[in-house]
Parts: structure tokens; sequence; C-alpha cells
């Protein structure tokens, strides 16, 4: 059984765990490096992180931001061993109906440079590319 949940004091050494294994998969992907200087070094368990689980074991965490009126999924990570099979799906659906429920009237999250399995989830959701960012270091 899938569920998701607001993450919790007690789940801060599982949501280190899965934000270590999220980053170090960015490091090694196009763009990874310098989306990753952009989030915060350390997240907290709290009303903005959610857990995405299987038979109530955490495989998944998503981090959301809201501004005036735009929600923002700052972060969706799950296991590769736990992909494929809907985790991501639930996940993504709760932090939108949490968003709407804050107050959102849209949703943005980003897709590395390349990772067409990312891309291809989020237009699954009917998340279409609105922008693209370009960089260089100086």
């Amino acid at each position: 059984m899938i569920s998701v949940r607001p993450s919790a004091a007690v789940d801060a050494q599982v949501l280190t765990a899965l934000r270590a294994s999220a980053w170090a998969e960015a490091e090694g992907k196009k763009g990874g490096p310098a989306l990753l200087e952009d989030l915060p070094v350390a997240v907290s368990c709290g009303p903005d992180v959610f857990l995405g689980c299987i038979g109530g074991v955490p495989v998944a965490y998503a981090r959301i931001e809201l501004g005036a009126r735009r929600g923002r999924v700052a972060e969706l990570y799950c296991e590769q061993g736990a992909r494929g099979v809907g985790v991501g799906d639930v996940l993504l659906g709760a932090m939108c109906d949490v968003l709407r429920d804050r107050g959102a009237d849209r949703v943005d999250s980003v897709a590395l440079p390349g990772d067409r399995v990312t891309k291809n989830f989020f237009e699954a959701h009917q998340m279409v590319a609105r922008a693209i960012t370009t960089s260089r270091v100086l």
C-alpha cells in the first residue's frame, strides 16, 4: 500500500538518508551540481516535507515551497528500487493537493537537462516546460 504523510522529528534520519541519495544521484547529472547549489544544505522535518511510503516504509520524499500564488515542488526523490510502482505519482498528487489547499493556483518543479525520465514523469501529470534556464560559470 502506497501512502504519503508529513514528516515528523522521528523521521530525521530517514529523511537525511533519502536526501543524501537524491543529492548523490543529482551530482552525476548534467546541471545537477548547479541545482544543488540553489538548495538548502539541510532540510528539517515538518509541514513542508513529506514522505512517500510503501507499507509504511519511507522510500521517497518531497519538499514544497509556496510563493504568493505559485507552489513549487522544490525536491522530489524516490529510491531507485521503488520507482515505477506509483509512489512518485501519489507523492506528487498529494503535494499538489497541499499546495492547492494553501492557496496556490499553479505548481512548478525542475527536471535536469537530458533527464527524460523526470521530464516524462512531470509531463504525465500535465506539467509542461514553461522556461529553460541557462547558466555559465564566470
